[in-house]
């Protein structure tokens, strides 16, 4: 009889581990799958800010450019007054 039970307790506590490889193993799949999932989001978020600072880097050699062209347009101005006087 104490066979018999000895032999049920070993059965039940080879099905509570299996049950918690089970578990751990589900855990650690979500784990994965959060991971990556958050690793994809900073990546997309890492991406949007290089685009935002490639913007803001654009506008500002645009307004440089055009700064530089209007200050050449003065010059060549006061050139022909000088030219014509």
């Amino acid at each position: 009889m104490l066979k018999e039970q000895w032999s049920k307790e070993i059965e039940s506590d080879k099905e509570a581990d299996r049950q918690r490889f089970i578990l751990n193993r589900e855990r650690n799949l979500e784990l994965i799958n959060h991971n990556a999932a958050e690793r994809e989001l900073r990546g997309i978020q890492q991406e949007v800010e290089k685009n935002r600072d490639q913007e803001l880097l654009n506008a500002a050699l645009a307004k440089e450019k055009a700064l530089q062209e209007i200050e050449e347009a003065e010059r060549a101005e006061r050139r022909r007054e000088v030219v014509e006087l």
